[in-house]
């Protein structure tokens, strides 16, 4: 188990889904904006600061394709 968040215990498939789930979305970002990993990282990060986000509640918006950063998008 890890240090508890908000009160909640979490264990280490969750931290390891979290983990898959931010991988997936920066490799999406990638291709949508047509930049390395390590940017889309970044930008997703940036994304999350300015809409008060956890970078992993944003990955998973890119994931599920509610919010994408395509070309047009920019």
């Amino acid at each position: 188990m890890q240090q508890p968040i908000n009160g909640a215990e979490i264990t280490d498939v969750q931290i390891i889904d979290t983990a898959a789930v931010v991988h997936q979305a920066a490799g999406m970002l990638s291709v949508q904006l047509e930049i390395p990993i390590g940017a889309a990282l970044a930008w997703m990060r940036s994304y999350a600061f300015v809409h008060g986000q956890f970078v992993a509640e944003s990955a998973a918006d890119v994931v599920a394709r509610r919010i994408s950063f395509g070309v047009g998008d920019r």
